[in-house]
C-alpha cells in the first residue's frame, strides 16, 4: 500500500511553449493552460505505458482510468498573437471559414506553472519523473497535430528522472526545416505555421489557389500542383497491375458521382481529353458500390467544401440499429511537432497507423440531393506512403512548375521537400 499523508502534497513544474496555442477563451484575461484537457492526456498516457507501476491506491475509485491527484495552471502573463490577417494562419482559419470563434485566440503564456496535488506524495514522484517525453510527444489547444500550442519542461526545473523512469524520447519518421533568421517571434510563427500548411496539402489534396483581379473580381490563375497522394495512387493502380478497378483517384469519382453536371467542368473536359475523368465516362454508380477515399486517410473532413460548384459534400457514418447517422472524427496519423533550434525550426513528424477499425467503416457522402457510400482505402499503409513520398522528394511531382506562378508558395513547397529528412 502506497504511503499517504494528512494533508496534500503539493509538487509545481515550471513549463514553456515552443509554439502558440489556440485557446477558445483567449479573449479572456483568466485564460490558462487547461487541467481538463491536460491531466485525462497525462493519465492515459501512464496507463498505456506504466501500468505496471501504478499501485492500485492511486487508481482513483470513481474513474478507474483516472489518477489520484488535483491539476491547476498559473501564468505571470498571456501574449496574444496578432492574427487579424487570416492568411498568415491557414491551418486554422482555412477549416474555421467565417464561422470561427471570435474569443479563440493565440495565445503564449509566460511564466507557466502546473500545480500537482495529490494525498500520496509518491505519486506525484512517478508523475514528476515521466513528465519530459510526455511533453515532448503531446500538444494542446486546436489544431493541435499541426504544431500549435508545444510545452516543454523549463531549465529551471532541475529535471533530472531515474535512468528507468520513463520511455525515451521517440525519433521522429521525419523532420523538414523552416528558417526564421532575424524574423521576430510572431513573424517566425507565420512562417512556421504557412510551411506546415503547403507541406501537409501536397501530401493531402494538393493545392490549388486561384487570384481574383482586384476590380473586376474576374478568377484568375494561381499556383497549382496536383497531391503527391494523387500520384501515389496512380503508382498503387500499376503496383496491382490494374486488378482492382476501383483503386484510383478519389475526386474524380466525386465529380462524376455529384457534380459532372457542372456546366465549366463539362467543358473543360471537353477541352481536356486527356483527363483521367474521362476513364470514368462509363462507369456505373450504384449506391452499395463504395467509393474509396485516399486523402481522408490523412484525417477525415466532415464536410468537403467545392466552392467552384457551389457544392459541399457531407461524410457521417452510415446508420447504425436504430437508423441514425452519426457524425465521425478522428486524429490525424501524422502529428508535426516544431522544435526550435536557434534561428531555425525543425519541424519533426510522427506517423500513426490509420486504425483498423476506422478502415473497416463506411460513411454516407452527401451533398443534400444524392449520397453514395464511401471507405477509405483498406489496405492504405502511412509508412508506405511517406516512402513514396521521401523517394520523390527532389522530383518534379513534390515541387512542380506549376506553382512558380506564385514564387512565396513554390518557395514554402520547395523549402519543406529539398530539407526534408528520414
Amino acid at each position: 500500500m502506497a504511503t499517504t499523508t494528512t494533508s496534500a502534497t503539493k509538487r509545481v513544474i515550471r513549463l514553456a511553449q515552443d509554439t502558440p496555442m489556440w485557446h477558445f477563451q483567449g479573449a479572456q484575461e483568466d485564460c490558462i493552460l487547461r487541467a481538463t484537457e491536460v491531466k485525462p492526456k497525462l493519465d492515459k498516457y501512464l496507463f498505456k505505458y506504466f501500468k505496471n507501476q501504478i499501485d492500485p491506491s492511486w487508481i482513483n475509485p470513481s474513474k478507474e482510468t483516472a489518477l489520484n491527484y488535483k491539476m491547476h495552471f498559473i501564468s505571470k502573463s498571456v501574449k496574444v498573437f496578432d492574427t487579424t490577417q487570416r492568411r498568415n494562419y491557414p491551418l486554422f482559419f482555412a477549416d474555421m471559414g467565417e464561422g470561427a470563434n471570435e474569443n479563440m485566440k493565440l495565445v503564449k503564456f509566460q511564466g507557466l506553472e502546473m500545480h500537482l496535488f495529490s494525498y500520496y506524495p509518491e505519486l506525484l514522484e512517478f508523475i514528476w519523473q515521466r513528465l519530459l517525453v510526455f511533453f515532448d510527444t503531446h500538444s494542446f489547444g486546436a489544431r493541435q497535430d499541426k504544431g500549435f500550442g508545444c510545452f516543454f519542461l523549463n531549465d529551471e526545473n532541475d529535471y533530472d528522472p531515474e535512468p528507468d523512469a520513463g520511455l525515451s524520447l521517440p525519433a521522429p519518421h521525419y523532420s523538414f526545416m523552416v528558417k526564421t533568421k532575424g524574423m521576430n517571434e510572431e513573424r517566425a510563427c507565420q512562417e512556421l505555421f504557412k510551411h506546415i500548411n503547403y507541406f501537409h496539402k501536397m501530401i493531402r489534396s494538393g493545392i490549388n489557389e486561384p487570384r481574383f483581379d482586384r476590380v473586376t473580381r474576374e478568377r484568375k490563375d494561381g499556383p497549382y500542383a496536383k497531391s503527391l497522394m494523387f500520384h501515389y495512387v496512380k503508382e498503387l493502380h500499376e503496383r496491382n497491375g490494374n486488378g482492382h478497378p476501383l483503386l484510383m483517384w478519389d475526386k474524380p469519382r466525386i465529380r462524376k458521382k455529384f457534380l459532372f453536371h457542372n456546366r465549366v467542368y463539362r467543358e473543360i473536359c471537353d477541352e481536356r481529353p486527356d483527363l483521367d475523368d474521362r476513364r470514368l465516362g462509363n462507369e456505373t454508380y450504384t449506391h452499395d458500390a463504395p467509393l474509396y477515399l485516399f486523402r481522408d486517410a490523412l484525417g477525415l473532413s466532415t464536410n468537403e467544401a467545392w466552392g467552384r460548384y457551389g457544392r459541399s459534400l457531407e461524410k457521417r457514418l452510415r446508420a447504425t440499429g436504430n437508423g441514425t447517422e452519426q457524425d465521425v472524427r478522428f486524429a490525424s496519423p501524422i502529428f508535426y511537432r516544431p522544435v526550435p533550434e536557434g534561428d531555425r525550426f525543425r519541424v519533426d513528424i510522427y506517423l500513426n497507423h490509420v486504425p483498423k477499425e476506422l478502415k473497416e467503416e463506411f460513411f454516407t457522402l452527401s451533398d443534400g440531393r444524392d449520397h453514395c457510400i464511401a471507405q477509405i482505402w483498406p489496405d492504405f499503409d502511412i509508412e508506405d506512403y511517406f516512402k513514396f513520398i521521401y523517394k520523390n522528394r527532389h522530383n518534379d511531382i513534390a515541387c512542380p512548375e506549376s506553382l512558380k506562378i506564385d514564387d512565396r508558395v513554390y518557395n514554402y513547397v520547395y523549402n519543406c521537400f529539398s530539407t526534408l529528412i528520414k
